[in-house]
Parts: C-alpha cells; structure tokens; sequence
C-alpha cells in the first residue's frame, strides 16, 4: 500500500495517521490562496492556510480549528 502520506513538513507536519481525511476546497481563509483541511480520527477539524510567495503557493501557515470533535 505504500508508505503514509504526510502533508507539511517539521513541527507542522501532518501525519496520514494523525489526519486520516485531508482535502482542500479551495481559499477558506479569504486570502486568495488555496487552504488545506484535515479531519483528525476524532472528528476534529483542522485547517492550515497556504502561504504564497508571489504567485505561487509555497506552504501553509500555522493551524487553526475549524471544528472541535
């Protein structure tokens, strides 16, 4: 089945078995920069904003809650 996926990269790493359903839905911040969201297997719902340098998008932000479980 491959290895686990993960999705950022040193302290804001998110782990295939931390976040088990990752997705995007596009700009969910307002910024113009598409945003990325996980589920945690405790239905709890985190997002982390994409960072954009320039024109292109580069990373994501720091998390916030989206929703608690």
């Amino acid at each position: 089945m491959g290895r686990p996926r993960r999705a950022g990269r040193g302290r804001r790493r998110a782990d295939a078995a931390d976040y088990p359903v990752l997705g995007s839905v596009g700009d969910i911040s307002g910024d113009g920069v598409p945003d990325l969201w996980g589920r945690a297997s405790d239905d709890t719902v985190t997002g982390w904003p994409g960072v954009a340098d320039g024109t292109d998008w580069t990373a994501v932000g720091a998390a916030f809650t989206i929703a608690d479980a």
